[in-house]
């Protein structure tokens, strides 16, 4: 394929004006800025990714370019097939939007063409700067609260339309981004479909890019290689997320967790058994073997404290695991149920572990923690019979009946510690006031509401998708005599819902250990109300 190299120049009087704006084009206005003939023109690619070289014909080569290499530019840029090019070899290029700077200058990637400013903020009737086009800056200018990149002698263009500059994303913490088709809907945190459609075309003001808890289910990971699916917060709403794969973002935001915004979590950096401590400074029974993987050595954790260690005497920081249970295996293949470890409340010392997510800070002193190592009094426990007493009216509770059967667990097995440590005659003083909060968490955990609808009569497909879930929380009770499974079902356009529950006598879903099967229509006003 021959390319045709003649490059246009521009009048002299607007080159006067314009310059120096280095963006070389072919078969397009050329602007530059006066240098140095010796000057050596080079391209330096992108700083993180690989780079894809291809052949005059705008054919994929194989062989990848490594981040952050500079390389010759032997032409301007070209247009190949539509897509932009710079040629560095012989009859290889590589795309524009790889360029991280140009000649080893300061530069910029537009990510959308661009209109070209005076320093008064004024447009100027030169041609538009497009996008995916490298662009040599000078320097930066705020131009009646808006900012600008200094492109030429007063010569600006807006900082809004600015991808990359030097190579580096230009992230942003707010957008907007816009509906890919007719129909698209927002999630809730938990993967749940909200109400309200959007129509494509449409744009919508953003203000948070990040993974969910729904990100890796398969829901929405299976329409995305099995990846996990980033989604973008509509600002303005309390739960209301778009999959990234249904909309495009104005500029890029960059991707955050949100377990790593709201949760904490605890490394274990030993080279050893990570051992699992009591509130009163001792090792507990349980210990999570070297050779578990890194998800079971990394534990949430929820509380930093001093704890009075007797062996030591002394206080030292531990965090408290939020959950009640650890992972115990010997490697990547285990049975759930035999490594599985119920240590109550537990806890790891802060010196055996790197922390990431959210900073805890100490909730007692040194000074405290040798005071609460003693003996606990009856009047100590007072607070805590008090904590045990409302389990009565929480039990009756929405919050407790409606939520997940992992948080009615929790809490039944937090009450049962809080009751042990109340009898006990040895009990601490720190053993009491950990079982306050614990028990305390636990019922907070209890989040079990109704689904708030315009008309039970006449449910949306998003309102019976929530009620269906709250009824599933409602009715997962745990049958120690059976391995039970159950199935919910919606009909006559969401009016009736059917409960089916199936007993086996062994954990396998097998008809010759089907022990019996229930079937009832659940009132479907226990899990949803207008009000």
């Amino acid at each position: 394929m021959k390319i045709n190299k003649k490059i246009i120049l521009i009048s002299a009087a607007t080159l006067m004006t314009l310059s120096p704006v280095a963006v070389i084009s072919n078969n397009q206005s050329l602007t530059v800025q006066a240098a140095k003939k010796t000057s050596k023109k080079t391209i330096t690619t992108d700083p993180v990714d690989y780079t894809d070289r291809y052949d005059g014909h705008g054919k994929l080569l194989n062989s990848l370019i490594k981040p952050n290499t500079t390389l010759p530019r032997l032409s301007g840029l070209l247009t190949i097939k539509g897509k932009k090019y710079y040629r560095v070899g012989k009859n290889v290029y590589i795309r524009s939007n790889a360029v991280a700077k140009l000649d080893n200058k300061n530069t910029l990637m537009l990510d959308y063409n661009s209109y070209v400013y005076n320093n008064k903020g004024k447009r100027v009737r030169v041609s538009t700067l497009k996008k995916n086009t490298p662009v040599r800056f000078y320097g930066t200018k705020t131009i009646k609260g808006v900012k600008y990149y200094r492109v030429g002698t007063n010569r600006y263009i807006k900082a809004a339309n600015v991808r990359a500059v030097n190579g580096k994303i230009q992230y942003v913490d707010e957008t907007y981004v816009t509906i890919k088709r007719d129909g698209v809907v927002s999630y809730t945190k938990d993967g749940q479909t909200n109400d309200t459609k959007y129509k494509k075309g449409q744009k919508i003001e953003v203000d948070q890019y990040l993974y969910t808890p729904a990100s890796g289910t398969d829901d929405f990971a299976a329409f995305n290689d099995d990846s996990a699916v980033p989604f973008y917060r509509i600002k303005g709403k309390t739960d209301a997320y778009l999959s990234y794969l249904d909309v495009t973002p104005r500029k890029p935001m960059k991707v955050a967790d949100y377990n790593l915004q709201h949760y904490t979590y605890a490394e274990y950096t030993q080279p050893a058994d990570m051992p699992i401590y009591t509130i009163n400074g001792t090792p507990s029974a349980v210990v999570v073997p070297h050779a578990a993987t890194n998800i079971e050595r990394q534990v949430e954790v929820d509380r930093l404290m001093y704890i009075w260690v007797p062996s030591d005497q002394k206080a030292e920081l531990f965090y408290h695991l939020s959950s009640q249970y650890v992972m115990t295996p010997e490697g990547e293949s285990y049975r759930l149920g035999d490594v599985k470890k119920y240590v109550g409340n537990g806890f790891v010392k802060q010196s055996d572990v790197k922390i990431t997510g959210v900073k805890l800070d100490p909730v007692n002193t040194a000074q405290e923690a040798e005071q609460d190592s003693k003996v606990a009094t009856a009047n100590d426990k007072s607070v805590l019979q008090a904590e045990i007493d409302k389990s009565t009216s929480i039990k009756k509770s929405d919050a407790y009946r409606l939520t997940k059967r992992a948080n009615r667990d929790a809490y039944n097995n937090e009450l049962k510690s809080a009751q042990e440590v109340l009898n006990s005659k040895d009990s601490t003083i720190a053993a009491v006031k950990l079982a306050v909060w614990s028990l305390g968490q636990r019922a907070k955990g209890l989040d079990g509401k109704k689904v708030l609808v315009k008309d039970i009569k006449h449910l949306t497909k998003a309102e019976a998708s929530k009620i269906y879930s709250v009824a599933y929380n409602t009715n997962d009770i745990h049958t120690p005599q059976y391995n039970y499974v159950i199935f919910l079902n919606f009909s006559d356009h969401y009016r009736k819902l059917t409960l089916t529950t199936k007993h086996y006598s062994k954990p396998i879903q097998d008809p010759k250990y089907l022990v019996g099967t229930t079937t009832k229509e659940l009132n479907i006003a226990d899990y949803a109300t207008e009000k």
